[in-house]
């Protein structure tokens, strides 16, 4: 028993060894300069991997994103939708730079509006509070829109505001 509290107290006494923080950092900064990132990481003993999304995916997403409020505006509100919905999922995965904010709202007002004529009300209202949110200032046109739907608008940016 002398023996394990004599090793306890050496173990504690002796001075601590610090590990790297990392051996690897991942970079995810699209349009950002990530030099001074990696500097810093060699600088430490560690590696970078740049994980951020290339400029030609964000013009694939815009594109993508014209089409979903095009089968929108044709009344096929499925396809809009499941188009937006994937939409969506590629801001998720790579980011949304290059993006204004008012495309990045127009996705987000016409799937809440698509989600709503499917019956997804909740998921609607979700929606329309993310583009009001990103843009607080805009106002849904009644020429373009429904009165229903710049009610509901209305109702989202009184909640963000």
């Amino acid at each position: 028993m002398r023996t394990l509290g004599a090793l306890l107290v050496l173990a504690l006494a002796a001075p601590a060894v610090a590990a790297p923080a990392a051996d690897l950092v991942v970079v995810w900064a699209p349009g950002a300069r990530t030099a001074p990132i990696e500097a810093v990481a060699r600088a430490h003993g560690a590696a970078m991997l740049d994980r951020s999304p290339h400029p030609t995916v964000t013009a694939r997403t815009a594109e993508k994103l014209r089409a979903g409020i095009a089968a929108y505006n044709a009344l096929d509100l499925q396809q809009a939708k499941d188009t937006l919905d994937a939409v969506r999922s590629e801001i998720d995965a790579n980011g949304a730079a290059g993006l204004s904010p008012a495309l990045l709202s127009d996705l987000f007002v016409y799937r809440g509006l698509a989600r709503a004529k499917l019956g997804d009300d909740s998921g609607s209202f979700d929606d329309l509070v993310i583009a009001a949110t990103i843009d607080p200032t805009r106002e849904l046109d009644t020429l373009t829109f429904e009165p229903s739907a710049k009610q509901a608008f209305d109702r989202a940016k009184e909640l963000v505001v």
